[in-house]
C-alpha cells in the first residue's frame, strides 16, 4: 500500500538515526526519563504541487532536535554531525526520491534540573517527486 511522503520519511529517520546509538523518540516523548544524548523527531510535513498531467513533486519538510548535556560540546557537536550526514543525502524511498535539502540550524543552552542542556534544533525541507 503507498504511503505519504511524510510517513515514508518518518519510517526512515526513525530508522537511520537509531543506527547512531542513541534513544530516538517523538517531541511527545519527551516527558520520558531518558538519558543525554538522545534524539527527538518533531513535525514531518509534506506540500504537493502538480508537475505535469500525471506527475507530482512536493517539499517534505521534518524537524529534529538532538539533546546533549552542555558539559559535552564535543560529543554533541558529533552526534549533530552524524544527524548531518543523515539528513544531507539524497533519499531514495519506497514511492518517492527526497532532494536538495534546504537546513536551518538553531542552537540553544537550556537548564533543567539545575543542568545545563544543548538543544540543537534542525528544519530541514526537501524536493520530492
Amino acid at each position: 500500500m503507498k504511503q505519504s511522503a511524510k510517513l515514508e520519511l518518518f519510517n526512515y529517520l526513525f530508522e537511520k538515526l537509531q543506527s547512531l546509538g542513541v534513544p530516538v523518540i517523538t517531541t511527545k516523548e519527551l516527558e520520558l526519563d531518558l538519558n543525554y544524548p538522545f534524539i527527538a523527531i518533531q513535525n514531518v510535513s509534506d506540500s504537493v504541487d502538480r508537475l505535469t498531467f500525471d506527475s507530482f513533486g512536493g517539499h517534505p519538510t521534518v524537524t529534529v532536535h538532538v539533546w546533549g548535556l552542555d558539559e559535552d560540546k564535543g560529543k554533541h557537536d558529533a552526534l549533530y554531525m552524524n544527524v548531518q550526514d543523515i539528513l544531507m543525502d539524497d533519499i531514495q524511498l519506497p514511492n518517492y526520491f527526497l532532494y536538495y535539502p534546504q537546513f536551518n540550524v538553531n542552537e540553544l543552552t537550556e537548564i533543567d534540573s539545575n543542568q545545563a542542556l544543548l538543544h540543537t534544533i534542525i528544519n530541514v525541507e526537501y524536493e520530492s517527486h
